[in-house]
């Protein structure tokens, strides 16, 4: 450290008094006439501008450098924060889907507080055909299924009779993604012959057409065909999904369909819906 400051004495010494010597020196040497001390005079000159010269590329070269430094600081910055707001969005995202499902979950449990319980009706005299209309189940362009394929799949065409000639379909009772409309079946989560024992044996013709076809409530979902023939006419106290993670999802589905029709569970019913919410 030593070194370098006396160093640095040293060249503001040379700088100061060098022009100083230099005048001092060829103003005596000219009125002499001689040629020699001009040539050593010039040739200070000479040095001296070039030492200007070097001066002024090192501080350009420092300012190019603090310039890039500067800019590269700006440019780390820039990006940090852009990083931290990405963060912060998905934080926020994340605690938003979190709050949502708590909130969804506690409202679940709400509306199966003010469900009546009581033992399951007799099965006698269900039939699929009692949830159909007598003149045919459709007179739409679209069917009840067609449109939930469309709605649940991703990138589906459908030809001019409305049906998907293409697209595919996440079940997500086991996690399949299917590719073809074969393999897709449309399930209801209160399963018809369930709804039956749980009240709608007691229902309107028009009424249990309603609940068969409805698309406003989570009641018709797209699942495998495995799942559906594994589920069948279940309920959640026999039979639950594959996906431990939809276990939430469908105890919430169930009990909302439940609630808006005010379909009466039994006691296993219930406590088995209670189990389930305890994932979300």
């Amino acid at each position: 450290m030593i070194s370098l400051r006396r160093a640095a004495y040293v060249a503001v010494l040379v700088l100061v008094f060098l022009p100083i010597t230099a005048t001092t020196l060829t103003a005596p040497q000219a009125a002499l006439g001689e040629a020699e001390p001009r040539k050593r005079s010039q040739s200070q000159a000479d040095s001296a501008t070039r030492g200007r010269q070097v001066s002024d590329a090192a501080t350009r070269a420092w300012r190019v450098s603090n310039f890039a430094t500067h800019a590269g600081r700006v440019t780390d910055v820039a990006h940090a924060r852009r990083v931290s707001d990405a963060t912060h969005a998905r934080r926020v995202t994340d605690a938003t889907r979190t709050r949502r499902v708590s909130d969804s979950a506690a409202l679940a449990r709400r509306m199966l507080a003010k469900l009546k319980v009581a033992r399951a009706l007799s099965i006698r005299g269900y039939s699929r055909k009692r949830f159909q209309s007598a003149k045919g189940q459709h007179k739409a362009r679209c069917s009840t299924r067609e449109k939930v394929l469309a709605r649940d799949g991703r990138k589906v065409r459908r030809n001019a009779s409305c049906h998907p000639v293409k697209g595919s379909w996440y079940s997500p009772y086991d996690g399949k993604v299917l590719k073809s409309e074969k393999y897709v079946d449309v399930d209801h989560v209160v399963p018809l012959s369930y709804a039956w024992r749980s009240g709608a044996k007691r229902w309107s013709a028009a009424k249990r057409r309603a609940f068969a076809t409805d698309l406003r409530r989570p009641e018709l979902i797209t699942v495998s065909h495995s799942a559906n023939i594994a589920k069948g006419g279940q309920g959640p106290q026999s039979w639950r999904p594959q996906r431990r993670a939809h276990w939430c999802r469908y105890a919430t589905s169930w009990i909302t369909v439940k609630h808006h029709y005010r379909l009466f569970v039994t006691r296993a019913e219930r406590t088995a819906l209670l189990n389930m919410l305890r994932t979300c």
